[in-house]
């Protein structure tokens, strides 16, 4: 996506964002509090929760980045291809035309705003990922990685869910908690964001871009903590 001249890649600035906060949720658990009172344990209880929140919500937002810029990409070029073919269609009448993203376009083409594209039966990220798939004519990842869409499904979208729609009861929340916090988790949601763009890339085989490997952009070499009887930086 553009900006003033410049080129910002969105999806590559969450997936490294989300990677580099599993780094500060591992300063964060060992940060030294000498004498602990509960208060300052509720304080590394919740800046650790912060982190991991951050870290999964990010996961979360480089997928719906990806997606939404080759939806955009081409409901575009749909209807950019539809029109021209009228227009040669009125001056060469035996021309046959070439239909690009023609399923696309018959469902989707009477659409004048991204937003309203958005709102309609793609709202749900999953289905939007699905008609991606259908248009470029590659396999569905729910048909041919079903491990990996369940991760998506059933675990980061699910507690990214749960993380920007919190329920305040105790039980339900120490659900979401068990989710955030457990290393296993939380470390394996920049994978999951990581391994459903690149599949889009396997898929077509086309190269997978480096970033989705490993940041190439910044890491976050530290965080500072402020509470406590001393701030402790690293």
């Amino acid at each position: 996506m553009t900006s003033i001249g410049t080129k910002i890649r969105i999806s590559q600035a969450y997936l490294e964002l989300a990677r580099s906060y599993v780094g500060a949720i591992a300063h964060s658990e060992t940060t030294d509090v000498s004498n602990p009172e509960q208060a300052e344990l509720d304080n590394q209880a919740t800046t650790s929760f912060a982190f991991a929140a951050l870290s999964t919500i990010f996961s979360y937002m480089a997928i719906e980045a990806f997606v939404n810029y080759e939806l955009f990409k081409i409901w575009q070029h749909a209807r950019i291809a539809h029109d021209a073919i009228e227009k040669i269609q009125k001056t060469n009448a035996s021309m046959p035309p070439v239909p690009v993203y023609d399923g696309f376009h018959k469902k989707y083409g009477h659409i004048n705003d991204f937003t309203q594209l958005k709102n309609s039966d793609l709202v749900e990220l999953k289905e939007r990922i699905k008609v991606i798939c259908e248009a470029n004519g590659l396999p569905k990842i729910h048909e041919t990685n079903s491990t990996l869409w369940n991760e998506f499904n059933d675990l980061l979208k699910e507690t990214r869910h749960a993380l920007v729609h919190p329920n305040p009861d105790d039980v339900v929340f120490a659900k979401t908690t068990q989710c955030v916090f457990s290393p296993d988790l939380y470390k394996k949601y920049p994978r999951i964001a990581s391994d459903v763009i690149a599949y889009f890339y396997r898929a077509a085989n086309v190269k997978v871009p480096d970033y989705l490997e490993r940041n190439q952009l910044f890491i976050v070499s530290g965080i500072e903590i402020i509470y406590g009887s001393s701030k402790t930086s690293k």
